[in-house]
């Protein structure tokens, strides 16, 4: 998998859309995306009931039915909580499972060890570890993944520091026994350069054929027209990401008339200056010639 779409969970009147759901899903694989991660940080998980995420991880495995892996985001601060729902995605027909690391409780590097193996004794499906130390307080160590890598149930790492001396480490360390994905669309060109196995993107919620292009371009060794390309998009990278993450994301797909609503409380919809930034943005890429998920057409002048 060189390219996995870390999915939003699109909300209308405050509910779970599982009809728009299905659609991005659709769009996704018409794309050629080779993976999708439900619940991961892009989808909103920490803001989802049990009965939501049950219903998310359905509708995901019976739409993809098994044409690419579904990844599904269970991690959580709590061992016990975390334990319960991998075996639910398990249980449900997911591929893998991202676990990201425990936050706002702090632990030790040993309580963060403890965790996994719990997970990994508990459970069988294949995990990914997912390494995001902005949102954790928490950062994976060179020491604690080779602790890990005894369970043959870890199969890669997400790393979404902004560390490349780290990512390259993780690559020269283990990237002949893990799959170690970037989770940056903005250090993506970067990461793959070092030698990352692909990309959690979270800008292909939008422009998939763009960001598929530049991944497989670079595994063709054709830098050259895979920095023009990523150079092109610079912009709209950053712009996504001026405000927590999938405020930007939800922002720029209502813009180009896809109907995912705003982000769930506590996260609010992006700031006005904000938002005029990435309009003009997506003007300047010509944002309604990007392939829309349906034939709905294009709610604002773009």
């Amino acid at each position: 998998m060189r390219i996995i779409t870390a999915l939003i969970t699109p909300f209308l009147e405050g509910k779970v859309n599982l009809h728009q759901f299905e659609k991005n899903i659709e769009f996704q694989l018409e794309a050629g995306i080779e993976g999708l991660l439900v619940l991961g940080t892009t989808g909103e998980a920490a803001t989802l009931s049990e009965h939501e995420r049950g219903e998310l991880i359905k509708t995901a495995v019976t739409v993809v039915n098994g044409r690419v892996p579904v990844l599904v985001g269970t991690g959580t601060n709590s061992t016990a909580t975390t334990i319960a729902y991998t075996k639910e995605a398990e249980r449900l027909g997911a591929d893998s499972a991202l676990i990201v690391t425990p936050y706002y409780n702090l632990p030790m590097e040993e309580g963060i060890y403890e965790h996994y193996a719990s997970v990994c004794q508990h459970t069988h499906i294949p995990i990914c570890l997912y390494n995001i130390p902005k949102r954790t307080g928490r950062n994976l160590s060179l020491e604690l993944i080779k602790k890990l890598t005894k369970f043959d149930q870890i199969m890669g790492i997400k790393e979404s520091s902004p560390d490349f001396y780290q990512l390259g480490f993780f690559i020269k360390e283990f990237g002949t026994r893990l799959k170690i994905w970037s989770g940056d669309d903005g250090a993506a060109l970067s990461a793959m350069a070092l030698g990352c196995d692909g990309l959690m993107s979270v800008a292909s919620n939008l422009i998939p054929y763009q960001i598929k292009e530049i991944i497989d371009l670079t595994f063709q060794s054709n830098f050259k027209e895979a920095r023009e390309k990523f150079f092109s998009l610079i912009h709209l990278f950053d712009a996504l990401f001026t405000e927590s993450n999938p405020i930007g994301i939800k922002a720029a797909m209502e813009l180009c008339g896809y109907s995912v609503g705003s982000p769930r409380l506590p996260l609010s919809p992006m700031s006005k200056s904000h938002r005029e930034r990435l309009q003009t943005i997506l003007q300047e890429l010509k944002c309604n010639a990007i392939p829309a998920l349906s034939s709905i057409p294009m709610t604002t002048s773009l």
